[in-house]
Protein backbone atom coordinates (compact mmCIF):
# COMPACT_ATOMS: atom_id res chain seq x y z
CA UNK A 1 0.00 0.00 0.00
CA UNK A 2 1.33 3.48 -0.89
CA UNK A 3 2.42 5.73 1.95
CA UNK A 4 1.75 9.47 2.04
CA UNK A 5 3.79 11.36 4.68
CA UNK A 6 2.03 14.48 5.95
CA UNK A 7 3.42 17.07 8.38
CA UNK A 8 1.60 19.52 10.60
CA UNK A 9 3.29 21.95 13.01
CA UNK A 10 1.64 23.24 16.16
CA UNK A 11 2.17 24.83 19.52
CA UNK A 12 -0.38 24.71 22.32
CA UNK A 13 -2.26 27.74 20.97
CA UNK A 14 -2.80 26.08 17.58
CA UNK A 15 -3.54 22.55 18.78
CA UNK A 16 -7.30 22.73 18.23
CA UNK A 17 -7.17 24.20 14.69
CA UNK A 18 -4.50 21.66 13.75
CA UNK A 19 -6.67 18.81 15.02
CA UNK A 20 -9.52 20.05 12.83
CA UNK A 21 -7.27 20.17 9.77
CA UNK A 22 -6.16 16.63 10.55
CA UNK A 23 -9.75 15.48 11.06
CA UNK A 24 -10.78 16.90 7.70
CA UNK A 25 -7.91 15.01 6.08
CA UNK A 26 -8.93 11.78 7.82
CA UNK A 27 -12.57 12.12 6.77
CA UNK A 28 -11.60 12.54 3.13
CA UNK A 29 -8.73 10.04 3.03
CA UNK A 30 -8.55 7.35 0.36
CA UNK A 31 -8.64 3.86 1.96
CA UNK A 32 -6.19 2.67 -0.72
CA UNK A 33 -3.39 4.69 0.90
CA UNK A 34 -1.63 4.75 4.24
CA UNK A 35 -1.09 8.21 5.71
CA UNK A 36 1.89 8.75 8.01
CA UNK A 37 1.01 11.96 9.85
CA UNK A 38 3.71 13.74 11.83
CA UNK A 39 2.75 16.50 14.24
CA UNK A 40 5.78 18.60 15.07
CA UNK A 41 4.81 19.93 18.48
CA UNK A 42 6.44 22.77 20.38
CA UNK A 43 5.31 23.42 23.97
CA UNK A 44 2.17 21.28 23.56
CA UNK A 45 0.61 19.88 26.74
CA UNK A 46 0.61 16.13 27.43
CA UNK A 47 -3.20 16.21 27.36
CA UNK A 48 -3.29 17.75 23.91
CA UNK A 49 -0.63 15.36 22.62
CA UNK A 50 -2.77 12.45 23.79
CA UNK A 51 -5.77 13.91 21.97
CA UNK A 52 -3.75 13.92 18.74
CA UNK A 53 -2.71 10.31 19.29
CA UNK A 54 -6.37 9.32 19.73
CA UNK A 55 -7.08 10.53 16.19
CA UNK A 56 -5.19 7.64 14.57
CA UNK A 57 -7.18 5.41 12.23
CA UNK A 58 -6.60 2.08 10.51
CA UNK A 59 -4.82 3.74 7.59
CA UNK A 60 -3.78 6.96 9.37
CA UNK A 61 -0.86 6.82 11.78
CA UNK A 62 -0.35 9.86 13.99
CA UNK A 63 3.22 10.41 15.17
CA UNK A 64 4.19 13.16 17.60
CA UNK A 65 7.64 14.73 17.40
CA UNK A 66 8.26 16.93 20.44
CA UNK A 67 10.57 19.84 19.75
CA UNK A 68 11.84 22.35 22.28
CA UNK A 69 13.81 24.94 20.36
CA UNK A 70 13.90 28.08 22.47
CA UNK A 71 16.12 29.85 19.96
CA UNK A 72 13.13 30.31 17.65
CA UNK A 73 11.48 32.75 20.06
CA UNK A 74 13.89 35.51 19.08
CA UNK A 75 12.06 35.65 15.74
CA UNK A 76 8.65 36.35 17.31
CA UNK A 77 7.16 39.71 16.34
CA UNK A 78 4.79 41.65 18.57
CA UNK A 79 1.30 41.92 17.08
CA UNK A 80 2.00 39.35 14.35
CA UNK A 81 -0.43 36.42 14.38
CA UNK A 82 2.10 33.89 13.01
CA UNK A 83 4.43 32.59 15.73
CA UNK A 84 8.06 31.57 15.34
CA UNK A 85 6.96 27.93 15.62
CA UNK A 86 6.31 28.19 11.86
CA UNK A 87 10.07 28.23 11.32
CA UNK A 88 10.14 24.51 12.11
CA UNK A 89 9.10 24.12 8.47
CA UNK A 90 12.76 24.74 7.65
CA UNK A 91 13.69 21.49 9.46
CA UNK A 92 11.14 19.09 7.96
CA UNK A 93 13.59 17.41 5.59
CA UNK A 94 15.97 16.62 8.46
CA UNK A 95 13.26 15.57 10.91
CA UNK A 96 12.02 12.95 8.40
CA UNK A 97 15.13 11.60 6.66
CA UNK A 98 13.31 8.41 5.63
CA UNK A 99 11.20 10.24 3.03
CA UNK A 100 12.19 11.75 -0.31
CA UNK A 101 8.96 13.76 -0.58
CA UNK A 102 6.73 15.17 2.17
CA UNK A 103 3.46 17.10 2.14
CA UNK A 104 3.33 19.99 4.61
CA UNK A 105 -0.02 21.51 5.66
CA UNK A 106 -0.73 24.52 7.89
CA UNK A 107 -3.12 24.07 10.80
CA UNK A 108 -5.62 26.59 9.38
CA UNK A 109 -6.70 24.51 6.39
CA UNK A 110 -9.63 22.29 5.57
CA UNK A 111 -8.90 19.24 3.41
CA UNK A 112 -12.07 18.63 1.42
CA UNK A 113 -10.87 15.91 -0.96
CA UNK A 114 -8.23 13.20 -0.76
CA UNK A 115 -4.70 14.62 -0.85
CA UNK A 116 -3.20 11.76 -2.86
CA UNK A 117 -3.78 13.78 -6.05
CA UNK A 118 -1.50 16.48 -4.68
CA UNK A 119 1.11 14.11 -3.30
CA UNK A 120 1.47 12.20 -6.57
CA UNK A 121 2.64 15.30 -8.48
CA UNK A 122 6.14 14.81 -9.89
CA UNK A 123 8.52 17.34 -8.33
CA UNK A 124 11.81 15.92 -9.57
CA UNK A 125 14.23 18.82 -10.00
CA UNK A 126 12.12 21.19 -7.88
CA UNK A 127 12.54 22.07 -4.21
CA UNK A 128 8.82 22.59 -3.74
CA UNK A 129 5.44 22.52 -5.44
CA UNK A 130 3.10 25.25 -4.18
CA UNK A 131 0.32 27.64 -5.17
CA UNK A 132 1.04 31.27 -6.14
CA UNK A 133 -0.34 33.74 -3.60
CA UNK A 134 -2.47 36.15 -5.63
CA UNK A 135 -3.16 38.56 -2.78
CA UNK A 136 0.50 38.71 -1.83
CA UNK A 137 1.40 39.57 -5.43
CA UNK A 138 -1.49 41.68 -6.72
CA UNK A 139 -2.40 43.50 -3.51
CA UNK A 140 0.77 43.54 -1.41
CA UNK A 141 3.54 43.06 -3.98
CA UNK A 142 5.59 40.85 -1.68
CA UNK A 143 7.57 39.57 -4.64
CA UNK A 144 9.01 43.04 -5.30
CA UNK A 145 11.01 43.36 -2.07
CA UNK A 146 12.46 39.91 -2.75
CA UNK A 147 13.29 40.86 -6.34
CA UNK A 148 11.66 37.74 -7.75
CA UNK A 149 9.06 37.18 -10.45
CA UNK A 150 6.59 35.02 -8.54
CA UNK A 151 5.62 34.33 -4.92
CA UNK A 152 4.01 31.24 -3.37
CA UNK A 153 2.09 30.63 -0.18
CA UNK A 154 3.91 28.34 2.25
CA UNK A 155 0.76 27.01 3.97
CA UNK A 156 0.59 24.02 1.61
CA UNK A 157 3.89 22.71 0.28
CA UNK A 158 4.90 19.49 -1.42
CA UNK A 159 8.56 19.38 -0.43
CA UNK A 160 11.34 17.54 -2.24
CA UNK A 161 13.02 16.62 1.03
CA UNK A 162 15.66 14.49 -0.70
CA UNK A 163 16.90 17.45 -2.76
CA UNK A 164 16.63 19.80 0.22
CA UNK A 165 18.92 17.53 2.24
CA UNK A 166 21.36 17.00 -0.62
CA UNK A 167 21.79 20.75 -1.09
CA UNK A 168 21.78 21.48 2.67
CA UNK A 169 18.99 24.01 2.30
CA UNK A 170 17.83 23.89 5.93
CA UNK A 171 20.97 25.75 6.95
CA UNK A 172 20.48 28.18 4.06
CA UNK A 173 16.88 28.92 5.14
CA UNK A 174 17.92 29.82 8.68
CA UNK A 175 20.85 31.83 7.39
CA UNK A 176 18.61 33.93 5.14
CA UNK A 177 16.12 34.42 7.99
CA UNK A 178 18.89 35.85 10.18
CA UNK A 179 20.30 37.99 7.37
CA UNK A 180 16.96 39.60 6.49
CA UNK A 181 15.05 40.82 9.55
CA UNK A 182 13.13 43.10 7.18
CA UNK A 183 11.38 40.13 5.59
CA UNK A 184 7.75 40.53 6.55
CA UNK A 185 6.30 37.01 6.66
CA UNK A 186 7.64 34.63 9.31
CA UNK A 187 8.80 31.80 7.03
CA UNK A 188 7.17 32.53 3.68
CA UNK A 189 9.52 35.25 2.44
CA UNK A 190 12.51 33.07 3.24
CA UNK A 191 11.13 30.07 1.35
CA UNK A 192 10.40 32.26 -1.67
CA UNK A 193 13.90 33.72 -1.59
CA UNK A 194 15.82 30.45 -1.19
CA UNK A 195 13.59 28.31 -3.44
CA UNK A 196 12.97 30.97 -6.10
CA UNK A 197 14.58 29.16 -9.05
CA UNK A 198 13.22 25.68 -8.26
CA UNK A 199 9.46 26.04 -7.70
CA UNK A 200 6.70 24.10 -9.44
CA UNK A 201 3.62 26.32 -9.38
CA UNK A 202 0.30 24.57 -8.84
CA UNK A 203 -3.37 25.38 -9.59
CA UNK A 204 -5.31 27.18 -6.85
CA UNK A 205 -7.40 24.12 -5.93
CA UNK A 206 -4.48 22.76 -3.91
CA UNK A 207 -4.35 25.81 -1.63
CA UNK A 208 -7.46 27.89 -2.22
CA UNK A 209 -7.06 31.20 -0.36
CA UNK A 210 -10.63 32.18 -1.05
CA UNK A 211 -11.04 34.65 1.81
CA UNK A 212 -8.21 36.72 0.33
CA UNK A 213 -10.19 37.10 -2.89
CA UNK A 214 -13.15 38.45 -0.92
CA UNK A 215 -11.25 40.85 1.29
CA UNK A 216 -9.18 42.23 -1.59
CA UNK A 217 -12.28 42.48 -3.80
CA UNK A 218 -10.79 40.47 -6.66
CA UNK A 219 -13.15 39.75 -9.55
CA UNK A 220 -13.59 36.22 -10.88
CA UNK A 221 -12.25 37.43 -14.23
CA UNK A 222 -9.05 38.64 -12.58
CA UNK A 223 -8.67 35.42 -10.56
CA UNK A 224 -9.09 33.28 -13.68
CA UNK A 225 -6.60 35.47 -15.53
CA UNK A 226 -4.05 35.22 -12.72
CA UNK A 227 -4.25 31.45 -12.29
CA UNK A 228 -4.95 30.58 -15.94
CA UNK A 229 -8.22 28.91 -14.92
CA UNK A 230 -11.71 29.04 -16.39
CA UNK A 231 -14.13 28.82 -13.46
CA UNK A 232 -17.67 30.02 -14.23
CA UNK A 233 -18.37 31.06 -10.64
CA UNK A 234 -16.53 31.36 -7.35
CA UNK A 235 -18.77 28.54 -6.16
CA UNK A 236 -17.34 26.27 -8.85
CA UNK A 237 -13.85 27.18 -7.67
CA UNK A 238 -14.74 26.23 -4.07
CA UNK A 239 -16.27 22.92 -5.19
CA UNK A 240 -13.07 22.08 -7.07
CA UNK A 241 -10.85 22.74 -4.05
CA UNK A 242 -8.77 19.97 -2.53
CA UNK A 243 -7.49 22.24 0.25
CA UNK A 244 -9.09 25.47 1.43
CA UNK A 245 -6.77 27.73 3.38
CA UNK A 246 -8.47 29.83 6.06
CA UNK A 247 -6.15 32.76 5.62
CA UNK A 248 -5.85 35.93 7.68
CA UNK A 249 -7.03 36.65 11.19
CA UNK A 250 -10.78 36.04 10.99
CA UNK A 251 -10.63 32.36 11.87
CA UNK A 252 -13.67 30.11 12.49
CA UNK A 253 -12.38 29.23 15.96
CA UNK A 254 -12.38 32.94 16.84
CA UNK A 255 -15.46 34.33 15.10
CA UNK A 256 -18.84 32.69 14.60
CA UNK A 257 -19.39 34.40 11.24
CA UNK A 258 -15.97 33.55 9.82
CA UNK A 259 -15.63 32.05 6.37
CA UNK A 260 -16.27 28.26 6.42
CA UNK A 261 -17.17 28.33 10.11
CA UNK A 262 -19.94 25.71 9.76
CA UNK A 263 -17.64 23.30 7.90
CA UNK A 264 -14.91 23.88 10.44
CA UNK A 265 -17.29 23.14 13.34
CA UNK A 266 -18.49 19.97 11.60
CA UNK A 267 -14.98 18.56 11.72
CA UNK A 268 -14.22 19.98 15.17
CA UNK A 269 -17.14 18.06 16.69
CA UNK A 270 -15.42 14.82 15.62
CA UNK A 271 -12.11 15.57 17.35
CA UNK A 272 -11.11 14.39 20.84
CA UNK A 273 -10.79 18.04 21.85
CA UNK A 274 -14.53 18.63 21.40
CA UNK A 275 -15.47 15.20 22.73
CA UNK A 276 -13.58 15.96 25.94
CA UNK A 277 -15.47 19.19 26.48
CA UNK A 278 -13.01 21.74 25.14
CA UNK A 279 -15.13 24.73 24.11
CA UNK A 280 -14.32 27.38 21.56
CA UNK A 281 -14.11 30.89 23.02
CA UNK A 282 -15.21 33.34 20.38
CA UNK A 283 -14.25 36.99 20.17
CA UNK A 284 -17.15 39.42 20.39
CA UNK A 285 -15.99 41.61 17.55
CA UNK A 286 -13.43 41.52 14.82
CA UNK A 287 -10.43 43.76 15.30
CA UNK A 288 -7.93 43.21 12.53
CA UNK A 289 -4.57 44.92 12.68
CA UNK A 290 -2.56 44.25 9.55
CA UNK A 291 1.08 45.03 8.97
CA UNK A 292 0.75 44.75 5.23
CA UNK A 293 -2.39 46.67 4.32
CA UNK A 294 -4.46 43.95 2.68
CA UNK A 295 -7.26 44.29 5.25
CA UNK A 296 -7.59 48.03 4.98
CA UNK A 297 -6.20 49.04 1.62
CA UNK A 298 -8.20 47.89 -1.38
CA UNK A 299 -7.33 48.91 -4.90
CA UNK A 300 -7.57 47.67 -8.47
CA UNK A 301 -4.78 45.14 -8.90
CA UNK A 302 -2.21 45.73 -11.60
CA UNK A 303 -2.15 43.43 -14.59
CA UNK A 304 0.12 40.59 -13.54
CA UNK A 305 -0.54 37.32 -15.33
CA UNK A 306 0.85 33.97 -14.21
CA UNK A 307 0.66 31.02 -16.58
CA UNK A 308 0.60 28.06 -14.24
CA UNK A 309 1.09 25.45 -16.95
CA UNK A 310 3.96 27.06 -18.82
CA UNK A 311 5.48 29.52 -16.39
CA UNK A 312 9.21 30.10 -16.78
CA UNK A 313 11.06 31.40 -13.77
CA UNK A 314 13.20 34.47 -14.20
CA UNK A 315 16.49 34.39 -12.34
CA UNK A 316 17.10 36.96 -9.64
Amino acid sequence: MNIIPVVFITDNNYAIPTSVALQSMIDNANPCYNYDVYVLSKSVSITNINYFKQMAQKNVRVNIINIENNTLQKFDEEGYYVSSTALLKFDIANFLPQYDKVLYLDGDVLILRDISELFKINIEGYYVAAVPDMAAIDACHFEEHLDIRNYFNSGVMLLNTKLIREEELTEKLYEVKKMHPEYQCMDQDVFNDVFSKHILFLPPKFNLMFYNFLIANFSLTRVNEFYNTCYSTFGDMEKDAVVIHLTNEKKPWKYRDAYKSSDWMKYYRKTPFFQNGIEIKYNDELKIVSKFGIFTKIWTPPKTTLNIKNFTLVEK
